[in-house]
């Protein structure tokens, strides 16, 4: 009697303990997937913001007339509220911020 519950005690720590170890390795797994797919939607968010604001400046000449005032107009039109712009020419000048 004292062997079988002892079997049966063994026999539930292991099977306990491989059912801990394959939750945490599927949680692991699918945090990182969350994260991956969080990180590539900021990303892409993060790239049609700079377009708009691109085609924005393109359209109001604004580099060639050097009126960087108005963009202080296209970042309150955009849907994040706390998003600061700072545009950057091409030879690393900071031109706004």
């Amino acid at each position: 009697m004292i062997t079988r519950n002892k079997f049966r005690n063994n026999l539930f720590i292991y099977y306990s303990s491989i059912f801990i170890l394959f939750t945490l390795l599927i949680l692991s797994y699918l945090y990182k997937k969350r994260k991956r797919i969080q990180d590539l939607t900021l990303n892409d968010e993060l790239d049609n913001v700079t377009k708009v604001i691109d085609n924005y400046i393109k359209s109001n000449s604004i580099y060639e007339n050097r009126n960087w005032i108005l963009t202080d107009s296209i970042v309150r039109l955009l849907p994040q509220e706390e998003l600061r712009v700072t545009v950057v020419s091409p030879s690393g000048e900071v031109m706004v911020r």
